[in-house]
């Protein structure tokens, strides 16, 4: 190949970027590697797909009590690499800080709320490929004791 059909090329260590590319298949990774001599070389991939596209949190659903707010996401959508494999991250805004790690569960539950309390709940959902939703927030109010 000539120097004009890379689209995106990165030397040894360092990563490439492929945030600029199309989301698709038709994508090898080529590998050109020159000796001390000048000897030169070169080795493809098979295909492979490459996906920029975020997925979508459609629908969530909750269930309240005095002191637990409980958030499912129902409904997600992914045109890239599909909904197999998506993780989730969830918020509070009791702790106003976001899980610390991705979970494979749609479901979370915030534990030893306040009751008779608003309290705003957010999720995001990551892909197989890395890329992130939006956040979905969605506001509650605990049950009276």
């Amino acid at each position: 190949p000539s120097d004009d059909e890379f689209v995106n090329s990165f030397a040894n260590g360092e990563e490439p970027d492929s945030s600029t590319l199309e989301t698709g298949y038709g994508w090898y990774l080529w590998i050109w590697a020159k000796d001390i001599v000048g000897n030169e070389s070169y080795a493809r991939t098979e295909e492979f797909y490459i996906d920029n596209i975020p997925p979508v949190i459609e629908e969530v659903e909750t269930f309240v009590t005095n002191a637990v707010a409980m958030i499912n996401v129902t409904k997600v959508s992914d045109e890239g690499t599909g909904i197999i494999g998506m993780e989730y991250k969830y918020y509070c805004s009791n702790t106003d800080e976001w899980t610390t790690i991705w979970f494979d569960n749609p479901t979370y539950a915030f534990m030893d709320l306040e009751p008779d309390t608003e309290y705003t709940l957010k999720v995001k959902i990551r892909d197989a490929a890395g890329n992130e939703s939006e956040e979905y927030e969605v506001k509650v109010r605990t049950e009276k004791n």
